[in-house]
């Protein structure tokens, strides 16, 4: 998934201006919203994107745009 793709999805996921998104941008923070629904969605975001399962414990050692952006790319250096 290229890089700009995942922050406009990742924006609307949060309700936020793309520019607001930076690769080293706290997701958890930069959302005036955040909520368990919202880290649900990404969840799911990254699953969809990256073809694996995410588990919670996983999901939370996810801290920055940068981090979604890596671990919704694992699946292509997997298949290397």
């Amino acid at each position: 998934m290229e890089y700009k793709d995942l922050i406009a999805s990742i924006s609307e996921i949060l309700e936020i201006e793309v520019d607001c998104l930076k690769p080293e941008s706290d997701f958890r923070e930069v959302s005036d919203y955040w909520s368990s629904l919202t880290g649900f969605a990404l969840m799911i975001f990254i699953e969809e994107k990256s073809g694996r399962e995410i588990d919670v414990e996983e999901f939370l050692e996810l801290k920055t745009v940068e981090d979604i952006f890596n671990r919704v790319n694992l699946k292509n250096l997997v298949r290397l």
